[in-house]
């Protein structure tokens, strides 16, 4: 097999030291072809023309010193090079090293002939140092990519490095601040609160490594999960003074040892998103109040108008004819459908005006409750109910009957036949709790299911049946108020499974 012979440059005045070398780099460990010059001169020219593989060189030429034909730490030089003395000129070695050169030796006969050993040491040296080069390269391509990423997030960010000093600071960080990086970066000491509070203190990426409670309770929530915090708060004094309610998030930066290396805050701006759930809130407030005075107020003069009918009825059914009765018959029976009506709006605006409850709620308690209640009806539709186990959880007693109920009921009125079986059951994951309600009737046509938990909406299905469609709108709007969603699935072999998914917190939900 051909080898590529391995090309060095020997600069060398002395003709003695020359031909030592090159004869014992005939006898080295690899083919070599060696060009030599006698000057500075002479090399400069010979490096023109091609590049070596690695070079000898003299320290004292005719013409200059050795030393001068490297870069000088100006430019990287191309090749390894070995400077070459007689004298030992510890200060000589210094300058040739700081000047590019890999190895320094004192010319000696054993030096001399040992220089194919001092090559291939050279040799190695420069692949670890041109490893490193390439290393370092792609270190600093990977931070210039890191740096391009973290400016343009459309989340404000920055960057701290492990003494706690600014490294990266963003275009959204200065456009939520109005200060510009190059103010802050290098900076720390608390510097980059100023252009959140006006004064130095501890933000959340301070916190990462030093818990302190007294900042902690400053923040409207406050959470950390593993090595991340989250938080979020009102900053008064952004936008010009008008202040910012804000999302933050801070992480730990890790090395593959899981050394903290630096940490990285981002923060969100939820201003226009809070205030329009503020609104949204008030809005629902002040129609659950219209709702409330509305159906109470209609409900005062159903009472009588019921009442009198049904007396007539009684008491001078016998001086009447049958439409005449009939028509009062009507009256009572569309006055009692108005009532019902009236007490499910009520119901459905009272959502959410509830305490909410420090200790678990027994789930399972609440649907035999709700079955005792219903007992009578069930009886009648000829249907039993079969519980499984269910998760306990924080929400009022109140409104998991008002669940239960409207999904108990709402399966025996219009998902049974004589001898059907409702299947109740729940599961925990996490915090949240799901229930489900099945039947195995006639079930829900595909296009109906997205409008089931409306308002006053009610299917093909239980059109034919009595029934004011806010039983299960109410269902929808306990699951939402506790951060969940209530939904509908076929139920394997035809029939209605019911879903109703609540997140179980300690505490009362945001808003409330």
């Amino acid at each position: 097999m051909n080898v590529r012979p391995f090309h060095v440059l020997l600069v060398e005045d002395s003709l003695t030291d020359a031909t030592i070398i090159r004869e014992s780099l005939d006898f080295g460990p690899r083919p070599v072809n060696v060009t030599v010059t006698r000057s500075l001169a002479e090399a400069r020219a010979t490096l023109r023309d091609f590049t070596p593989c690695l070079a000898i060189v003299d320290l004292f030429l005719p013409d200059g010193r050795g030393i001068d034909l490297l870069p000088n730490g100006q430019e990287e030089i191309d090749f390894p090079t070995i400077i070459m003395t007689g004298h030992g000129d510890v200060e000589a070695a210094i300058e040739a090293m700081k000047g590019g050169a890999i190895d320094y030796v004192t010319k000696s006969p054993e030096a001399l002939v040992a220089m194919p050993r001092t090559v291939e040491r050279v040799l190695r040296e420069w692949d670890h140092i041109a490893e490193r080069k390439k290393a370092e390269q792609a270190l600093q391509a990977a931070n210039r990519q890191l740096q391009n990423i973290i400016e343009f997030l459309p989340d404000a960010t920055f960057v701290t490095d492990r003494e706690n000093r600014v490294i990266a600071w963003n275009r959204a960080m200065e456009e939520m601040t109005g200060v510009p990086k190059e103010e802050l970066l290098g900076r720390g000491n608390y510097d980059y609160a100023f252009a959140f509070y006006k004064t130095r203190r501890p933000l959340l990426i301070d916190l990462l490594d030093k818990p302190d409670p007294e900042i902690e309770s400053t923040y409207d929530q406050f959470k950390r999960e593993g090595r991340t915090l989250y938080a979020e708060g009102f900053v008064p004094n952004l936008h010009n003074g008008k202040g910012a309610y804000l999302w933050i998030k801070a992480s730990p930066l890790l090395d593959e040892q899981g050394n903290r290396t630096g940490s990285v805050e981002s923060i969100r701006d939820l201003t226009e998103r809070k205030q329009a759930e503020e609104e949204l809130l008030k809005a629902n407030r002040e129609l659950d109040a219209f709702v409330y005075t509305v159906s109470h107020d209609l409900r005062s003069p159903l009472t009588p108008i019921i009442g009198f009918a049904d007396l007539l009825i009684d008491n001078a059914q016998d001086r009447l004819s049958a439409n005449d009765v009939e028509c009062l018959e009507n009256i009572s029976r569309s006055g009692k459908r108005m009532i019902t009506l009236m007490e499910d709006l009520l119901a459905l605006a009272r959502v959410g005006q509830v305490e909410f409850p420090d200790d678990p709620v027994d789930s399972g308690a609440v649907v035999n409750e709700v079955v005792s209640s219903l007992a009578g009806q069930l009886v009648q539709a000829g249907v039993s109910v079969n519980l499984d186990s269910l998760p306990s959880l924080r929400i009022p007693k109140s409104l998991l009957v008002q669940v239960f109920d409207n999904l108990i009921g709402n399966a025996f009125r219009y998902g049974c036949k004589p001898g059907d079986v409702i299947e109740v059951g729940g599961e925990r994951k996490g915090d949240k709790v799901r229930f489900f309600v099945r039947d195995h009737g006639p079930g829900i046509p595909d296009a109906e299911r997205d409008r089931i938990f409306e308002v006053f909406y009610r299917g093909m299905t239980g059109k034919a049946k009595d029934g004011t469609g806010i039983g299960l709108a109410t269902v929808r709007k306990i699951a939402r108020l506790f951060g969940g969603q209530a939904w509908i699935d076929e139920t394997p072999g035809g029939g209605s499974t019911f879903r109703v998914e609540l997140v179980d917190a300690p505490s009362a939900p945001s808003g409330h």
